[in-house]
């Protein structure tokens, strides 16, 4: 599996809505890549400080792989993604995400990485 990064890209919430993605990773050849063995992990900093926002993962809460499609679904509950701006104002974050094999020797290979903007909602629940 190759070591680079794809291009980044940008990914737009809506704050106080459940956050959800699917990333399908291929092989060289237009194949799902086989993740047998492998964990997915994701930190979401803000974009200045770099303070720690959000850790998702296979590990930690919030991802799963789908091995037939060699996918990663991540959903993210409304109330965390609530809590990551409680006044509702925009926040300006910084991600990258990698798939790893877990052991005393990690074998890890970025995934992902680009921005997010976590944008004000404008519609209230009743």
């Amino acid at each position: 599996m190759a070591r680079n990064f794809p291009d980044p890209i940008s990914i737009t919430v809506p704050l106080r809505t459940t956050w959800e993605e699917r990333w399908e990773l291929m092989d060289e050849h237009g194949d799902p890549l086989d993740l047998t063995d492998y964990q997915f992990r994701m930190q979401v900093r803000d974009k200045v400080s770099r303070a720690l926002l959000l850790e998702i993962g296979t590990e930690a809460d919030y991802a799963a792989i789908d091995l037939p499609t060699g996918a990663i679904d991540i959903t993210v509950p409304a109330e965390v993604v609530e809590a990551l701006s409680p006044d509702n104002a925009k926040v300006k974050a910084v991600f990258d995400a990698e798939i790893y094999i877990p052991g005393a020797s990690e074998y890890v290979i970025p995934v992902l990485k680009g921005s997010v903007s976590l944008l004000p909602r404008v519609t209230e629940a009743p």
